[in-house]
């Protein structure tokens, strides 16, 4: 007997094949938009936390050179990018001067200064010669008409007056570090509010004119900016502390 067509085998129709690869494309497109947002987020995060990590290493190597210094007042005001100091003798009677290796000298000094690398421009701002432009508002303050100084922190040694001739030792603390460029301007974020380096403050935590007797503190401020993946995004991170001067200046 002849088998009824309803009990013959049934096989996939073109419909249905073409829903099935629909799906399974549609699956597969959502896990990998799950993935390449995941391998975003983690690099944002990575370049935001190494930002914030490199400003912890300088506000530590800071705080343990300041913390015992005597500062050269003459720099000040006008070096917010940039504080001279130096440092007491260990044995002996008490001498400042600077570390030449494991031997003291003294006379020397010691500085802590940005070096300016590039310039970073908003799309609106004022050309200038060398820099780089980016489509990116930097600080995101809405307002994509300034420029930043890149560069490095480091540590120098002088065996005499700030000259070429004079250097002895370089050493850099950080790079990514960022200041508004001209750097007299200060303000990093756009908030309207100065971002210097390095600022004196006397026993209340007032900045005031370096004069010896008067300054008791010294605050740091220090930022660093990286990019995300594709350059398409600008991460800035700031760390700062006031030190407490232990020397009397």
């Amino acid at each position: 007997m002849r088998p009824r067509l309803q009990d013959q085998p049934r096989g996939v129709s073109l419909l249905e094949v073409t829903i099935a690869g629909v799906i399974l494309v549609t699956l597969i497109f959502m896990v990998f938009s799950v993935l390449h947002q995941s391998q975003t987020a983690a690099a944002i995060g990575g370049a935001t936390g190494e930002a914030e990590a490199r400003g912890q290493r300088v506000l530590d190597a800071c705080k343990g050179e300041l913390m015992f210094a005597k500062i050269v007042m003459s720099d000040f005001p006008s070096a917010k990018s940039s504080i001279r100091y130096q440092l007491p003798n260990k044995t002996g009677a008490l001498a400042y001067g600077a570390m030449d290796g494991s031997t003291f000298r003294s006379g020397w000094s010691h500085v802590i200064r940005f070096a300016q690398v590039k310039v970073y421009l908003e799309p609106q701002a004022t050309d200038v010669s060398g820099a780089e432009r980016f489509r990116l508002d930097l600080n995101r303050n809405s307002n994509p008409t300034e420029a930043f100084s890149i560069g490095k922190l480091v540590r120098e040694t002088y065996g005499g007056a700030l000259s070429t001739s004079n250097l002895v030792t370089s050493v850099v603390l950080s790079d990514a570090v960022v200041l508004r460029h001209p750097t007299a301007t200060d303000d990093v974020n756009g908030d309207g509010t100065g971002d210097p380096l390095f600022e004196l403050l006397d026993a209340n935590g007032a900045v005031t004119i370096p004069s010896p007797g008067t300054v008791k503190q010294v605050r740091v401020t220090v930022w660093h900016g990286l990019f995300g993946p594709n350059h398409d995004t600008y991460h800035l991170r700031s760390n700062r502390q006031v030190i407490q001067l232990r020397n009397v200046q």
